[in-house]
This record gives structure tokens, sequence and C-alpha cells, in this order.
């Protein structure tokens, strides 16, 4: 497989990747599930006293998740960048 047949399949995947991304922090808060998880962990802490998982204002969840999203097609320029300097598409087998 040529390189640039191959860096457009990964772009593709890439893209891909980060849309199902998207689609899966749309329904988490289309469906209520912040609060739904809040209420879990916090049940937990009463029962069990210290439990290591955190819990989110939709604030801070926005502000964790926004910026990995948007900064996908900046890692997508990078890693393809990467793949291209190091050369190592002529290592990939294909389908």
């Amino acid at each position: 497989m040529n390189r640039d047949k191959y860096i457009k399949r990964w772009a593709r995947s890439w893209t891909c990747l980060a849309g199902a991304l998207g689609i899966h922090v749309a329904d988490e808060a289309l469906t209520d599930f912040l609060p739904f998880y809040n209420s879990i962990i916090t049940a937990l802490r009463d029962t069990y006293g210290w439990v290591p998982l955190p819990t989110f204002t939709y604030g801070v969840w926005l502000g964790e998740i926004a910026p990995r999203v948007y900064s996908s097609p900046i890692l997508l320029a990078a890693a393809n960048s990467l793949v291209v300097m190091t050369g190592q598409t002529r290592h990939v087998q294909g389908p």
C-alpha cells in the first residue's frame, strides 16, 4: 500500500473515532448521564467511605472533554507527520 493511501485511510479512521466520541459525549449530555453517575459515586462514598472516583460538574466535564475533542485535528496532523518522517508505513500490512 502506498504512503498516500495509508495516510488517507488513517485520517478517515481518526475522523470516525473523533465523530464517535462526539456522539458519545452528546448522548451523555442529552440523557443526563452526569447526574446519574454522580449519584452512584456519592452513594458509594456514603456506603464505603473513600472511593477513588471523581464527581463532576458540567463545567469541569466539558472543560476536560472539549479540549481533547477539538485538539484531535492537531493530533491527526502531528501523527501523520510522525508516520511520514519515520517511514513506518512500509511495515504496515493492508487487508
